[in-house]
């Protein structure tokens, strides 16, 4: 082999690996089996996460829909208790009227017989 042989095998062998580094790599061919086992565990991992985020936050949406019934109902009794306090006033202002109308109609029936007896 001469030197323009050699020159020639040469430039073609840089032209060849230039080539190679600019064509993206075969998947059968440059993929390792363990880096698809990788990939594969990754993805699974990735799905499994996902799942456990979404389980979460289903969880988290359950558990306000819960607190969300309970203060509702909370809200519900205070409301009834506000009306049973309203209740409670109202009845103490009757007793005290009739209280005071008792009172008002025994003066006036023994300032009566007061009069009766005085005359």
């Amino acid at each position: 082999m001469d030197t323009s042989d050699v020159s020639t095998v040469a430039k073609r062998e840089t032209v060849n690996s230039e080539e190679d580094s600019r064509r993206p790599p075969s998947p059968k061919s440059s993929v390792h089996p363990t880096s698809r086992a990788s990939a594969s565990s990754k993805r699974s991992s990735y799905y499994r996460s996902v799942h456990e985020a979404a389980t979460r936050a289903r969880a988290s949406a359950e558990a306000a829909a819960t607190k969300g019934a309970y203060a509702k109902k909370q809200l519900e009794i205070k409301k009834q208790r506000a009306r049973l306090d309203i209740e409670l006033e109202e009845l103490e202002i009757e007793k005290e009227t009739a209280v005071a109308r008792v009172e008002a109609d025994v003066l006036v029936a023994a300032a009566a017989i007061e009069n009766e007896v005085m005359c």
